[in-house]
């Protein structure tokens, strides 16, 4: 049997291979000017409101991963994005939460 990465062999990639490739991200993406960032979040709907339930993530892909785990217990788990101005006293507490989440994330993936 041979090694091979599981898209070469037809196979979805798994959650590790994703998150490894979402790693490689350090910095919120900019959203159309250079004073806003997205950052991205999983939320749940119960009777018509959105309530988020994890992150903030550095990228949608993290933010989908968790949204994945999530839907084992809660079926309408969706990842989104929300969109957040650069401030001075802002921006880097956020990085600092998508990190901690990121390291979370890598916890339940067995990857720390």
């Amino acid at each position: 049997m041979t090694d091979q990465d599981s898209n070469t062999t037809g196979q979805a990639p798994t959650h590790r291979e994703r998150f490894a490739e979402a790693c490689a991200v350090q910095m919120l993406e900019r959203h159309g000017s250079a004073a806003a960032h997205i950052a991205y979040d999983v939320r749940v709907t119960n009777n018509g409101q959105k309530h988020q339930v994890d992150g903030p993530f550095l990228t949608y892909v993290e933010a989908a991963i968790s949204a994945e785990i999530l839907r084992k217990s809660c079926r309408n788990a969706r990842a989104s994005s929300a969109c957040y101005q650069d401030h001075p006293a802002i921006t880097p507490q956020l990085i600092k939460d998508c990190q901690a989440n990121r390291a979370r994330l890598a916890l339940e993936l067995n990857l720390a």
